[in-house]
């Protein structure tokens, strides 16, 4: 099995595909797409290049044999890469270190970000 990129960290796009997958054995292409806020064919990329890497299974679709299901193949290799929770850790660090006024307007600018973030999805061309 190629695990190349899995002990340390796997680039950030292949990383956001492998635990998407993981988190949601027997999705779709398209599904992680609209979760990661992706294009199709990006995903289907990058699924085709995890698929080289032995990480990721294309299953045929039991009610629609023309699609794929995904599913890690192996729970240890998204386990083993440590981006996200590398990310997590630092990003906890800084959190401690804000004072209340920067927690404040870092929530409220969240929020913003949130709407945002939704009206681009409703907009955005497929």
């Amino acid at each position: 099995m190629d695990t190349s990129g899995t002990d340390a960290t796997l680039p950030e796009a292949q990383s956001e595909v492998l635990h998407d997958v993981a988190h949601h054995p027997g999705t779709r292409i398209g599904a992680v797409a609209d979760r990661l806020s992706r294009r199709p064919n990006t995903v289907s990329t990058l699924v085709r290049i995890l698929s080289d890497k032995d990480l990721i299974e294309r299953r045929p679709d039991p009610t629609d044999g023309r699609v794929s299901t995904l599913f890690v193949k192996d729970e240890r290799s998204a386990r083993r890469d440590r981006r996200s929770e590398l990310r997590i850790g630092v990003l906890a660090q800084e959190l401690t270190a804000l004072d209340e006024g920067d927690l404040d307007t870092l929530t409220t600018a969240i929020g913003i970000l949130d709407r945002v973030n939704r009206s681009l999805r409703v907009h955005a061309p497929r």
